[in-house]
């Protein structure tokens, strides 16, 4: 409702004002309305028909001190009611038995609090602005995306608001599950009656709260780690049929058709909701690397925002267990012993040896098979997120080394005591540029100004007198990565702990005198 609205609708009301006892008390009923204390778990605070009684009755009594909203005070009542009108709209809109332990209803009461004592317009607008975001409803977000031409998942608002309703839908189903006192076989009946809400037999608050989360686009799922717990989890098939707008974007389309038949986002891999087994994890990754090499320019939203590297990485590794175990158990020294996987192994990873998936599992198979097929090294992890990000996107799962460790190759200190002891320049063309990085790398840290110089560009000014803490490098280091070179020219990034790929330094090497020397640093 906009000023002009409410305006009008105060003059009407005012008529009934004046009717009312001469001693009304109106700062005793703002009090009572607005009483910002919590009440127990299952208290109904106001229910919807007190609520709406209670907003009129604010409204009446309030009139007087409403008529000029230049003053301070009665800015402040203003905006109270402006508060009890959108929460009122918003537990409407909804359709559940009350909404005032919601999160959002939590949230408007802050802003409250926080602009309680301000006279400036522009901060009122501010707090009504605040107050508008928190009660909107996933369904009515949609609908304004809509008509503004924006992908849902594409928005931040949108994608923020299905998590903390999500979060708000989840608490209030729990308190259900315990005001009513159901047991898994009831609870069992109420996830089934999603499918045909109408005919739920049981409490009218729960087949409300069924109405609200199907209406919203969140359903309740079962899990399938063995808990036998259920949650409330965003519908991606709600989003694709609320979406208006797929043009251009191919691979977003994609990416939600694949939501809502086979890839699971909030239990990827061995635990996935559509309860599809292990050995059909190879078309769910080269779908997921279909999308990413089909539609670059959709990469960003597919892989960063939605977060496709890590689902991606999740059904990855229960792949490669063979079926003896998830991702989340300590898999550290597993056997497989089944031949049937041994050969679902073996065959994805020749079938598919120019995919990047189809590159992994050729390399842990060979680790199985030198290894009597037990997991003998970490699993997949942050490595999916170098190889789905578009400044790496020409390397390959090789060109990933570990850091977090001194010296930065498990053959530094020999090589560097080669290097330094024989000079041998035959010798030092077997050596990879890598491995001359970690000697001039190790020389430095050691102070070894001969070592350092041999290894440096003769035109160059990153000579010995100008050394980082290469030590601290490569430990604050995850990662580094032959980000760009050929056969005389070589760029490695050290990259950090960081979830965004924060590269800490890059390095330049160049091939001068037959072997690899250092060119020059960048330090991020």
């Amino acid at each position: 409702m906009d000023d002009k609205k409410l305006d009008k609708l105060l003059h009407h009301l005012k008529q009934d004002y004046d009717k009312l006892p001469v001693h009304t008390d109106t700062e005793h009923v703002m009090n009572k309305l607005f009483n910002k204390k919590r009440k127990s778990v299952r208290g109904k605070l106001l229910p919807g028909l007190g609520l709406a009684l209670g907003i009129l009755l604010f409204m009446l009594v309030s009139l007087p001190y409403l008529s000029d909203f230049q003053q301070g005070e009665n800015k402040t009542n203003y905006l109270e009611m402006y508060y009890l009108e959108k929460k009122n709209a918003f537990w409407e809109e909804l359709g559940i038995e009350q909404v005032d332990l919601f999160g959002e209803v939590e949230f408007a009461e802050s802003i409250i609090e926080e602009y309680k004592s301000t006279t400036d317009s522009d901060r009122l607008n501010q707090a009504k602005s605040e107050i508008d975001t928190a009660f909107t409803t996933p369904n009515q977000l949609a609908k304004q995306l809509n008509e503004e031409g924006e992908l849902l998942l594409a928005d931040d608002r949108f994608r923020v608001k299905m998590r903390q309703m999500e979060d708000t839908f989840q608490g209030y189903f729990q308190e259900l599950l315990l005001e009513h006192k159901m047991d898994v076989y009831a609870r069992d009946e109420v996830i089934a009656a999603q499918d045909n809400i109408d005919r739920y037999e049981g409490s009218s608050e729960i087949e409300a709260f069924l109405h609200a989360i199907s209406e919203q686009g969140f359903m309740i799922v079962p899990l399938q780690d063995g808990t036998n717990a259920a949650e409330i989890q965003i519908d991606y098939e709600w989003i694709y049929d609320k979406s208006e707008n797929f043009e251009g974007f191919e691979g977003y389309k994609r990416f939600l058709e694949l939501s809502t038949t086979m890839i699971d986002h909030n239990y990827p891999g061995a635990t996935n909701r559509f309860e599809i087994p292990w050995t059909e994890f190879d078309t769910i990754l080269l779908e997921i690397e279909d999308l990413y090499d089909s539609h670059p320019e959709e990469r960003d939203l597919l892989f960063n925002k939605l977060g496709l590297h890590y689902t991606a990485m999740v059904y990855l590794n229960d792949y490669i267990l063979g079926g003896v175990g998830t991702s989340w158990d300590l898999v550290y020294g597993m056997e497989i012993d089944d031949e049937s996987a041994k050969a679902e192994l073996r065959n994805f990873a020749s079938e598919h040896k120019g995919s990047r998936f189809g590159e992994i599992v050729g390399g842990i198979v060979n680790e199985y098979e030198a290894n009597g097929w037990v997991l003998k090294s970490f699993l997949i992890m942050d490595e999916m997120n170098l190889l789905f990000h578009e400044s790496y996107d020409h390397i390959s799962y090789g060109d990933i080394i570990e850091s977090n460790r001194w010296p930065i190759t498990e053959t530094t200190k020999q090589n560097y005591n080669n290097f330094k002891e024989k000079k041998d320049r035959d010798v030092r063309n077997e050596l990879s540029s890598l491995e001359y990085l970690a000697i001039y790398m190790y020389a430095a840290v050691n102070r070894d100004t001969e070592v350092v110089d041999a290894l440096s560009v003769s035109d160059s000014d990153f000579k010995s007198s100008n050394q980082p803490d290469w030590f601290q490098i490569a430990i604050d280091a995850r990662y580094i990565i032959r980000a760009e070179g050929d056969d005389k020219k070589a760029v490695y990034h050290f990259i950090g702990e960081s979830y965004e790929t924060e590269i800490i330094t890059e390095i330049q090497m160049l091939k001068e005198d037959g072997f690899w020397k250092v060119s020059g640093q960048k330090m991020n």
